[in-house]
C-alpha cells in the first residue's frame, strides 16, 4: 500500500502543463501504433483484394483455354477422384459436370476394353501415374460413353502435384476413330 501511495506522490508533483504533455505522447503513441496497424491491415487488405482478383483472373483463363480445347481434358486427385472435365470432354462421354466430379472416371467410362473385356484400375494409366507419377501416354484406349456405346481413344496422362503437396493427374483426350476408320481403310486398299 505505501509503495502505491509513493507513486501518487511522483504524480502530484507533476505540474498540469507536464501531465497533458505527458497524456498527449502517449496518446500519439497509441495513435501512431493504431495508423500503423491500420495501414498494415489496409494494405494487407489491399494485397489479398489484388491477389484474389488475380487468382480469379487466372481461373477464369484457366477456365476458357479448357473450353476452348477439342480435346478432353479432365484431372484427378490422388484418390482418383474427378476434380475437373472440360466441355468437350463431357460432349465425347455424354454425361454432365455433375455425373462426373468427385466420382471414380475409371469406373464410370474407363471400365471395358474395346472387345468387351473388364479393364483393371490396377492396368489403367491413370492410377498408374498416380501410383509412379511418371507421365505417359497411351494410344490405343477404350472409353464408354453414357449411352452404352464406345469409342478409340489416344490419351496422355501427366502428374500434377497441388499447392498443398497433394499428388493428383491430368488427363488429356481425343477421339480416334476417324484416325482408326481411315487407318483400316489403307489397309482395305493396300490388300
Amino acid at each position: 500500500m505505501a509503495s502505491g501511495n509513493q507513486g501518487w506522490k511522483v504524480v502530484a508533483h507533476l505540474s498540469a502543463d507536464s501531465l497533458v504533455e505527458v497524456q498527449m505522447q502517449t496518446w500519439l503513441r497509441l495513435g501512431a501504433v493504431a495508423l500503423g496497424l491500420l495501414g498494415l491491415l489496409a494494405f494487407g487488405s489491399w494485397k489479398l483484394a489484388a491477389s484474389s482478383a488475380a487468382s480469379q483472373r487466372q481461373v477464369e483463363q484457366q477456365r476458357q483455354l479448357l473450353a476452348a480445347m477439342e480435346e478432353g481434358v479432365y484431372g484427378v486427385d490422388d484418390d482418383g477422384l474427378c476434380t475437373f472435365i472440360n466441355r468437350a470432354g463431357l460432349a465425347m462421354l455424354g454425361l454432365t459436370e455433375a455425373e462426373v466430379l468427385g466420382k471414380n472416371p475409371h469406373l464410370l467410362f474407363h471400365h471395358h476394353r474395346a472387345d468387351g473385356a473388364d479393364y483393371p484400375w490396377h492396368e489403367c494409366p491413370v492410377f498408374v501415374t498416380l501410383w509412379d507419377r511418371e507421365a505417359r501416354q497411351s494410344a490405343d484406349d477404350w472409353f464408354c460413353r453414357k449411352n452404352g456405346s464406345g469409342f478409340p481413344v489416344a490419351l496422355s496422362v501427366t502428374p500434377l502435384k497441388t499447392a498443398d503437396e497433394k499428388w493428383g493427374a491430368e488427363v488429356v483426350f481425343r477421339d480416334i476413330s476417324l484416325q482408326r476408320r481411315m487407318e483400316e481403310e489403307l489397309r482395305r486398299l493396300a490388300t
